[in-house]
């Protein structure tokens, strides 16, 4: 039995995700669930009512963790995807992929997301995060 793959076109590429084995799955699972959820403000019964607080509330933390942290888990999260025939999860294609284009790589670990942990997700209230996306306000500043 193969793993579930999933295509897309973001911004005009060609992104292809292929499924994390369940334990590979499991593991970031729980790396996202440690480092990620408490920043976003997930309570321990693990129920939100607005998921737009998710988006919001992550934008603004994430500068709360240690670089490499964050760059290990979205090489880990990219492993499996593929962009124009490049795999992104490899640190050099990484970097020319994406250089300048955070609004792409954004929107890339939302379809691995999608891909990988929908099911998770909506356990616990997000059952759309491109829907949650576009309920964002938009911020005057940055701080």
């Amino acid at each position: 039995m193969k793993y579930k793959v999933e295509t897309k076109t973001i911004d005009g590429k060609a992104v292809e995700v292929t499924a994390f084995p369940a334990r590979m799955g499991l593991k970031l699972q729980v790396k996202l669930v440690k480092t990620i959820f408490p920043l976003i403000g997930l309570s321990q019964d693990m129920n939100i009512k607005d998921s737009s607080q998710v988006i919001n509330n992550l934008a603004t933390s994430l500068s709360s963790l240690e670089d490499e942290k964050v760059e290990d888990l979205v090489l880990e999260l990219l492993s499996n995807t593929v962009l124009d025939n490049k795999t992104i999860g490899e640190p050099h294609n990484f970097d020319v992929v994406f250089s300048s284009d955070y609004g792409l790589l954004f929107d890339v670990l939302k379809f691995v997301l999608e891909v990988n942990y929908s099911s998770f997700l909506s356990k616990i209230g997000i059952s759309n995060l491109s829907k949650a996306e576009k309920t964002l306000t938009p911020k005057s500043s940055l701080s």
